[in-house]
């Protein structure tokens, strides 16, 4: 499950795209074909996802090129307590 955010210091409002493309599909060709990668949490702060014992009212928007790799982490989303798409 990727979960960058390739954010450009100093102003982390701005996004750095690699090449002009996605972070997690630079990670996919790194990779290679043989890893699912995932890209899902990046719209949920790290803050939010560190507090394991608070409820985090927020959905998880999940993205894939597969519906089965899509359909297992929207599953371990659920698992843990939050809405997945």
């Amino acid at each position: 499950i990727d979960v960058t955010v390739p954010l450009m210091p100093p102003k982390v409002g701005r996004v750095q795209l690699p090449d002009g493309r996605s972070a997690v599909e630079a990670l996919q060709e790194m990779l290679g074909d043989g890893v699912r990668v995932v890209s899902a949490f990046q719209n949920i702060s790290a803050h939010h996802l560190t507090k394991l014992d608070e409820e985090v009212e927020c959905d998880v928007l999940v993205c894939a090129d597969g519906a089965a790799a899509a359909d297992t982490v929207i599953a371990l989303s659920q698992e843990i307590g939050l809405r997945a798409w």
